[in-house]
């Protein structure tokens, strides 16, 4: 394939090129609007709020600038379109929400591939072309690479693509022209504060996923949440509601839960059925809830759909728990947020352990609110709490800890603090006793730590089993 005659690049602007100026977080493309003219872009495509204040600053021909409303969504549009809208060739499935959307993506992927299908998948941990899997850089990627991994999942002739779909990918447009066949939503608690500056503009910015259903296209939404009330009403017969408890279109009921896993009755349209499950904790029903009714909208039988949920393991750093051969449980956890923390926490304070032991810390160069929230949820639910280092990034590691003891002034005697995230883990290892459980929390799947501007390898599973002494 021939490249692209349009970037959003200007370093990368060859003659004749259309040069598409977008504003991120750290730069602004429209900064460089001459330096691209200058290395002959046929023209430039500039968004008409940020070229309404910077048009007298730059000096360039009238005729070399195309004003859009927004420049992230004309960027998308030529990205798809540069593919041949790859996400119209697929039967596409969106996942998003704060929590859940990498386990709902697995499970969902698992039980396509029991019915005999071939999947992609885009996602948090990896990105995936039938048996071929890529590290993720990012939950969602940039436009560009977005659709080149759909139009490289229509070239192996794969029918079933599933996506989690980021909160800042919609609102920057990544996925402003893609196409959904079943958009899920699976929650919203406050998350990216630093970016969406409030809960309505978070909720706005997930509900764009929805305004790209196809003409048949279905919402599944989690009517646990309170937002998600919302869209189920607003969505109207365009959705399937979900809940752990409440009677809607699915639903749990008379749920059990335990170390090994969860039982429950499942209603699917006023049918009843009994499923078990090796996932552990409420929110994953809920997430579990999700992945069967999607299943049930592709047409799978609900019977091979719960097989498949039975068969299923948690991914990656998702209540991960850790083989020790101790008299104590470790759990690895992705939970980063104040509301993640609390589900897992509640979930392992059901099953009535002699003792929690939450090792977490905080990402630096992201949002600040939850630092103190996340510190209180962790000291509540928690009998012992190591706060330590999450990745740090170029923030003072001391200072992060500090905007978290902010939450946890009046607990801090089941307090202890190691900046040394190692350290951290080493001393909660060490003070676990029988029937104690170990959580640490915030990295997940994770395999490196980032200080400063530098990823240092850094596997909490693997540091767990590096210092009990246990071999894989």
């Amino acid at each position: 394939m021939e490249r692209p005659k349009f970037t959003s690049d200007s370093r990368k602007v060859q003659k004749g090129d259309i040069f598409i100026a977008l504003k991120g977080a750290v730069s602004d493309g429209h900064q460089h609007i001459e330096s691209a003219i200058d290395k002959g872009a046929k023209f430039c495509i500039v968004q008409k709020d940020i070229w309404k204040k910077l048009s007298k600053k730059v000096h360039v021909s009238s005729k070399k600038i195309k004003i859009v409303q927004n420049s992230h969504k004309e960027y998308s549009r030529n990205c798809s379109e540069y593919f041949d809208e790859p996400s119209k060739k697929l039967f596409n499935i969106g996942i998003t929400g704060t929590n859940g959307k990498t386990t709902v993506s697995f499970l969902l992927d698992k039980i396509l591939k029991d019915s005999g299908k071939r999947t992609g998948l885009i996602g948090t941990i990896y990105y995936k072309i039938g048996e071929k899997t890529v590290d993720a850089d990012r939950t969602t990627p940039d436009a560009f690479t977005l659709n080149r991994l759909l139009s490289d999942i229509v070239r192996e002739k794969i029918k079933y693509s599933i996506m989690e779909v980021s909160s800042h990918a919609l609102e920057q447009e990544r996925a402003g022209h893609v196409f959904y066949d079943v958009a899920v939503f699976t929650n919203l608690t406050p998350e990216h504060m630093d970016y969406h500056k409030n809960i309505n503009s978070y909720f706005k910015a997930k509900k764009k996923i929805f305004v790209n259903l196809k003409k048949k296209g279905i919402a599944i939404v989690n009517i646990d949440d309170p937002k998600g009330k919302i869209l189920k009403k607003e969505l109207k017969n365009r959705c399937i509601g979900f809940s752990v408890g409440k009677k809607t279109d699915v639903y749990a009921e008379n749920i059990e839960m335990t170390l090994a896993g969860s039982t429950f009755d499942l209603n699917v349209f006023d049918k009843k059925y009994k499923v078990k499950t090796s996932l552990i904790g409420r929110h994953n029903i809920s997430n579990i809830l999700a992945a069967v009714s999607a299943g049930v909208f592709l047409g799978i039988n609900i019977k091979d759909v719960i097989k498949s949920i039975g068969n299923a393991k948690p991914p990656d750093g998702r209540l991960q728990p850790v083989k020790i051969n101790k008299k104590f449980k470790v759990f690895v956890d992705y939970a980063h947020t104040a509301d993640a923390l609390l589900n897992v926490l509640r979930t392992l304070q059901e099953i009535r352990p002699k003792q929690i032991i939450t090792v977490f810390g905080c990402g630096g160069d992201r949002d600040k609110t939850k630092r103190p929230k996340m510190g209180e949820v962790a000291c509540m639910l928690s009998d012992k709490v190591l706060v330590t280092s999450d990745n740090p990034r170029t923030e003072d590691p001391a200072c992060i800890i500090n905007d978290i003891v902010k939450g946890i002034k009046k607990y801090i005697s089941k307090v202890i603090i190691e900046k040394d995230r190692r350290e951290a883990i080493k001393i909660a290892l060490n003070i676990a006793q029988k029937d104690s459980i170990v959580i640490i929390a915030g990295k997940g799947h994770e395999k490196y730590q980032i200080i400063g501007n530098k990823k240092m390898k850094f596997d909490d599973v693997k540091v767990v089993k590096e210092l009990i002494g246990v071999r894989d």
